[in-house]
């Protein structure tokens, strides 16, 4: 590990990926987060930053893969 890709835990991770730490273990627990690059301790799982930074990149936009397709109404 260098000081450029530190280790970070779940806190660490969420504000890296602009969300809440409830959101991130919910895409743990979905299996869409990648795995873990240190789980010496299963209940801390740490990531690389450099690995949620290239899950983040490979992550699909917002929107994609749901909901109506643009110009449709509702009704």
């Amino acid at each position: 590990m260098t000081d450029d890709d530190p280790l970070l835990a779940y806190p660490e991770a969420a504000a890296v990926a602009g969300v809440s730490v409830r959101t991130l273990r919910n895409y743990k627990a979905a299996g869409t987060l990648p795995e873990p690059d240190d789980d010496t301790f299963p209940d801390r799982p740490r990531w690389h930053r450099s690995t949620i930074t290239a899950w983040l990149a490979a992550r699909p936009g917002q929107g994609v893969g749901g909901g109506r397709p643009p110009g449709r109404s509702s009704g």
